[in-house]
């Protein structure tokens, strides 16, 4: 998603800024990062995540936020992406 703050822009009127959310690629510096990111968690491998990165100073990405409870799923984004957490899931409840 694009930059909710940009420099220079006035405040948003309401309780939340219009956002811009499209499906994107990740470079593979970035998707490097995520999957470190991801190894370095203490618990068993997610059934969903989301890693969202920021370019540093020197263009290296850098964690942002890590999402491992969302409610905002994108599944409009990604075709197929509900049937297949669904089947994880099921799979996973079936695994006890």
């Amino acid at each position: 998603k694009g930059a909710l703050l940009p420099r220079g822009a006035a405040a948003t009127p309401g309780l939340f800024a219009p956002e811009d959310i499209s499906a994107r690629l990740p470079g593979a510096d970035e998707l490097a990062a995520a999957q470190r990111i991801v190894a370095a968690l203490p618990f068993g491998e997610l059934l969903y995540g989301r890693v969202d990165l920021i370019r540093d100073e020197s263009g290296a990405p850098r964690l942002l936020e890590l999402e491992i409870t969302e409610p905002s799923m994108y599944f409009g984004h990604a075709p197929g992406s509900a049937a297949g957490l669904a089947g994880a899931l099921l799979k996973r409840l079936a695994a006890g």
